[in-house]
C-alpha cells in the first residue's frame, strides 16, 4: 500500500469508529469502505440504466 493509502485507511477508520463507537481494525473498516464504495457503484448503475438512459 502506498503511504496516502494507509492515512486514508487510518482517518477513515478513525471516522467509523467514533461514529458507530465501535473499536474496528483498520482491516475491517477498509473492507466496510470499499463495500460501500461498491455499492453506490451498483446502484449508479442501475439508475442510470433505468432513470437516465431511457429519458435520452
Amino acid at each position: 500500500m502506498y503511504k496516502t493509502d494507509i492515512v486514508i485507511s487510518k482517518w477513515f477508520n478513525k471516522k467509523i469508529n467514533k461514529f458507530f463507537k465501535t473499536n474496528l481494525s483498520t482491516r475491517e473498516s477498509d473492507i466496510f469502505m470499499f463495500t460501500g464504495i461498491f455499492s453506490a457503484l451498483v446502484i449508479f448503475m442501475i439508475l442510470f440504466y433505468c432513470v437516465i438512459m431511457p429519458n435520452l
